[in-house]
């Protein structure tokens, strides 16, 4: 177990962070290159969201891919800097969404509408978002949380 330093106005606690958190960042972080990989993919070689890109000011696809990245630090930095079991929760219904975005790509791809590296890449990394999140609701992991919210963090 890794230590976790937690508190506010100086108070300092130590609570060890159980192997699956340090597991959850493995597989978290994975999840956040190869999605960005796949998602980088998909924008750049889409003639229809490149055209719109254009028109647009050249803002869209910058702002969708550093988005996702900057919401995983989020949710990463919640999670396991600060113990928080309402990131678990938000981490999860994203995962519920990416399924769901994942099996609408897998649909678009059988017509022939959505690439195929970027699927692959979207699928492993949706694999690896699954893995994550398992972590999240291993039963050391739920008794870290909660230890962590009866010392100071909510």
């Amino acid at each position: 177990m890794l230590p976790l330093k937690i508190g506010y106005r100086g108070e300092r606690a130590m609570i060890q962070r159980p192997k699956s958190i340090a597991l959850f960042q493995l597989f978290y972080s994975a999840y956040a290159l190869v999605g960005f990989g796949g998602s980088y993919l998909a924008l750049t070689r889409n003639a229809e969201i490149q055209a719109i890109n254009v028109d647009g000011g050249g803002w869209l696809i910058p702002v969708s891919l550093v988005a996702p990245l900057l919401i995983a630090a989020l949710i990463w930095f919640f999670v396991v800097r600060q113990a928080s079991q309402v990131a678990a929760w938000i981490a999860t219904l994203l995962f519920v969404i990416n399924l769901a975005a994942s099996a609408v790509a897998l649909l678009r791809w059988q017509d022939g509408a959505a690439d195929g590296v970027a699927l692959a890449l979207g699928l492993v990394a949706t694999f690896f978002f699954l893995l994550a999140v398992i972590m999240l609701w291993r039963g050391e992991t739920l008794a870290w949380f909660s230890t962590a919210r009866t010392k100071g963090r909510v």
